[in-house]
């Protein structure tokens, strides 16, 4: 079949485009937020690395630190779609951010045996935010913490699946019937962004102290001579 020059072209100017004129009025738009997160993140990333001194040497406990990096990168990760306008790729991948950190919550106490079930590719992380949720009060997760999992996940879950949310993100709410290709910066869904910017810069705040709550149960397993 004969395709449409105008259309190759379109497609290879989005696959080298790197979306600076759209990741520039996100940055603008929502400056505040990002002056939050960026030192947020620098924490996170700071706690991450010393985790990793802390683990290393110990095989599980060094998988547990891949968790807490795939939770703190993802987060990043998930940031820049958002900037660059991929809204649903981003969604989705915050869902697995919260995997993640639930993974890790879930593995750093050895007495659940999941650290174990997921080693030996016998435990789906699809159940993590469920288990941990079950699991809260023997992972010293409070009322706030156990809400925000879950919240976060109900919202994210949206994002993984076809839906008229997803569907209503790809369209223009400022030019009704448009719709773009590649990245979006939508004037009309200004309101909406700034709300998801400042959820994002709620769970980089926390991710220091989720850092510290999975090292402290590891730490008391150590203690009480349960095996890790």
């Amino acid at each position: 079949m004969t395709t449409d020059p105008d259309r190759e072209a379109l497609v290879r100017r989005l696959l080298a485009d790197d979306g600076k004129n759209i990741r520039s009025r996100f940055s603008e738009a929502l400056a505040e937020s990002l002056d939050e997160f960026v030192p947020a993140m620098a924490s996170a990333l700071q706690a991450s690395g010393k985790f990793d001194a802390f683990a290393k040497g110990d095989e599980d406990r060094e998988k547990v630190a891949w968790l807490i990096f795939s939770a703190v990168q993802g987060h990043l990760i998930s940031m820049r779609l958002f900037l660059d306008g991929f809204l649903v790729q981003s969604g989705n991948a915050q869902r697995q951010v919260l995997e993640s950190i639930a993974m890790a919550l879930l593995c750093s106490k050895a007495d659940l045996g999941i650290l174990e079930r997921f080693s030996n590719d016998t435990y789906s992380s699809n159940n993590a935010i469920r288990d941990a949720i079950k699991y809260s009060e023997r992972l010293g997760l409070k009322k706030e913490a156990i809400a925000g999992i879950r919240d976060g996940a109900e919202f994210y879950h949206q994002f993984s699946h076809p839906s008229k949310m997803t569907i209503a993100l790809y369209g223009s709410e400022a030019e009704p019937g448009v719709s773009y290709i590649g990245g979006i910066f939508d004037l009309a869904k200004l309101p909406q962004y700034r709300i998801e910017a400042d959820s994002r810069v709620k769970i980089a705040k926390i991710l220091p102290n989720f850092v510290s709550g999975v090292r402290r149960n590891l730490e008391l397993s150590s203690v009480k001579g349960i095996p890790r």
